[in-house]
């Protein structure tokens, strides 16, 4: 399970920098039906709040709600992807599978596009003779041969 210790500790920096010195704790509990404990404690982070709490709380700090949040940190492909992109190809290749990051499919979604008609079932072997790869690999047994036991 994910410790969100943090990030309550954050909204609540937020909600009590929201309210300043204009607005006592006292008088933000009122507003919102809490008590005053409980605005000190959602401020220290140490109190979780519903969400229609929070937004009642953002409503009484005259603040929109997702002002309140903290920011989240840019994912890790964002971050360098300019840099990343300026080197050379097998550098590239290398960092993004040491960090994770699955290569862009190129055009026809990964598929190379055969310039060589020598290849494919539809090729001739060379001697006139159009009998295919198939043949020239020898008719090996498997899934789709007509020679099933």
């Amino acid at each position: 399970m994910k410790d969100y210790s943090e990030f309550y500790k954050q909204v609540g920096q937020s909600i009590r920098s929201r309210r300043g010195k204009n607005l006592s704790q006292e008088a933000l509990a009122s507003a919102v039906g809490l008590t005053r404990t409980s605005i000190s404690n959602i401020e220290s982070g140490r109190q979780k709040m519903l969400l229609h709490t929070f937004v009642d709380i953002a409503d009484a700090l005259k603040a929109d709600p997702a002002n309140l949040l903290p920011t989240r940190p840019a994912p890790a492909g964002a971050v360098g992807a300019e840099k990343l992109a300026r080197l050379p190809e097998n550098e590239r290749a290398f960092i993004e599978s040491a960090i994770g990051i699955k290569p862009q499919e190129k055009e026809n979604n990964g598929r190379q596009e055969k310039k060589d008609s020598g290849v494919g079932p539809e090729a001739g072997d060379g001697s006139g003779n159009n009998r295919g790869a198939r043949a020239r690999l020898g008719n090996r047994e498997g899934k789709g041969s007509a020679h099933r036991p």
